[in-house]
C-alpha cells in the first residue's frame, strides 16, 4: 500500500514536471533565429537537413552534394562529418578508414589531404546494397571544412567530429570563430567519451548528444526520471527506426555485437509511442530534436507524427517535396 502510494505520488509529480519543466530548468535559448523558430514551432514546421549533403543524389560530402542541397533543395542545415588528416587539414569525410570511399585500406589520419582520391563507385549507407556511381567524365574530390565555411557563410552546418583527438576540437573551434559562425554551427560526436571532451572544451557552440547519452535519457523518460535530470547538450540528434538502417547494421555485425544491436533496434522500434511526449518535453527545455536517417516518404510520415524539429536525409530533393506538399517547410525569408 505504501509503495503504491509513493509510486503514484512520484509519477504524478513527474508528469507535472514533464509538462512544465520550466519550474525546474531554465530553457536554453538558441542564438540562431532559425533554431529559435524551430523550438517555437515544435514540429509544426520541420527543418530540412541534408545528410553528407545528400549522399543518394550526389557523391557524399563533396562540393556538388552541398551545392545541390543549398541551391536546389534550399536545405536549412548541412550535415557533414570531419576528420583530421596527417597534415592537420580538416576534411569533410565520413569513414575513418578509406576503404569504402577510396578503395584503400588505410586510416584517413595516416595520410595527407592531397593523397585522398575517391573511387568512382561507392556502397551507400542506409540502403539495401545500393551503390552510387560517379557519372562518366565527372571528377569528385573531398572538400575541406574551411572551403565549406567560405562557400556557405550563412548556412547552418552540423558537424560530427570523427577524429577522436582533442586537436581537432581546437582546430574546428578556431575555424568556427574565424568565420564568425558560432550562431549557425552545431557540433558533437556519437562517441560518449569524445563527446564529453567536446562538452568540457566549452566553446559556446551548440552540441548534440552522443548515442549513449540519448539512450540513457530515453530510458529515463520511460521511467519518469527525465524531468529531474540536467541535460547538458542542446540537440538530441538520434536514430529513427527504419528497416534499412536495421538490416544494414545487422549485416555488418556478428556474434555478441549482433545480439546487442538487435536489442538496440527493438528498443528504437518500440519506443516510437514515447517520442511525441519526449520531443515536447525537450522543446520546452530549449532542446532541439533531429532524427536520422530517413529516405522514404513512409518514414517521413511516421517521423512527422512525433513532432521533431528536423529530419536528416540522404535524399534532399525528396524531403523538400514532402515538406512542401505537407506545408511543413520553414519560410526563412520571414526570419
Amino acid at each position: 500500500m505504501l509503495f503504491t502510494t509513493a509510486a503514484s505520488v512520484f509519477f504524478g509529480v513527474s508528469y507535472f514536471f514533464q509538462k512544465n519543466p520550466q519550474y525546474l530548468w531554465k530553457p536554453y535559448i538558441h542564438t540562431s533565429k532559425l533554431m529559435q523558430e524551430a523550438i517555437k514551432q515544435r514540429g509544426a514546421k520541420i527543418l530540412h537537413i541534408s545528410h553528407r549533403g545528400g549522399s543518394f543524389e550526389n557523391f557524399e560530402n563533396t562540393e556538388k552534394a552541398f551545392e545541390n542541397a543549398v541551391q536546389n533543395c534550399d536545405t536549412d542545415v548541412i550535415e557533414t562529418d570531419v576528420i583530421l588528416t596527417k597534415d592537420d587539414q580538416v576534411v569533410c569525410f565520413h569513414d575513418t578508414n578509406m576503404l569504402r570511399l577510396c578503395g584503400v585500406d588505410q586510416e584517413v589520419q595516416q595520410v595527407n589531404f592531397a593523397e585522398i582520391k575517391y573511387q568512382n563507385q561507392i556502397a551507400l549507407d542506409f540502403s539495401d546494397k545500393e551503390y552510387f556511381k560517379v557519372p562518366d567524365g565527372q571528377q569528385v574530390k573531398p572538400m575541406l571544412l574551411q572551403e565549406l565555411f567560405e562557400k556557405y557563410p550563412q548556412t547552418h552546418i552540423n558537424l560530427e567530429l570523427k577524429t577522436k583527438d582533442p586537436k581537432i576540437i581546437q582546430i574546428v573551434d578556431n575555424l568556427i570563430k574565424k568565420y564568425n559562425r558560432q550562431n549557425i554551427t552545431q557540433w558533437g560526436s556519437f562517441s560518449y567519451q569524445f563527446s564529453k571532451e567536446i562538452e568540457q572544451f566549452d566553446s559556446g557552440t551548440v552540441r548534440f548528444l552522443s548515442v549513449t547519452e540519448f539512450f540513457c535519457y530515453m530510458i529515463s523518460h520511460v521511467f519518469g526520471i527525465l524531468p529531474f535530470l540536467k541535460i547538458k547538450g542542446q540537440i538530441f540528434q538520434i536514430p529513427f527506426y527504419t528497416t534499412e538502417y536495421h538490416q544494414q547494421t545487422l549485416n555488418e555485425s556478428q556474434g555478441l555485437q549482433r545480439f546487442f544491436n538487435e536489442i538496440r533496434f527493438q528498443i528504437l522500434k518500440n519506443f516510437l509511442i514515447f517520442l511525441p511526449g519526449l520531443n515536447q518535453h525537450l522543446n520546452k527545455r530549449g532542446i532541439l530534436v533531429f532524427y536520422w536517417v530517413l529516405n522514404k516518404e513512409q518514414d517521413f510520415i511516421r517521423c512527422a507524427k512525433t513532432c521533431p524539429n528536423g529530419i536528416i536525409t540522404d535524399k534532399p530533393t525528396h524531403l523538400k517535396e514532402y515538406l512542401k506538399i505537407t506545408n511543413l517547410c520553414f519560410d526563412k525569408s520571414k526570419l
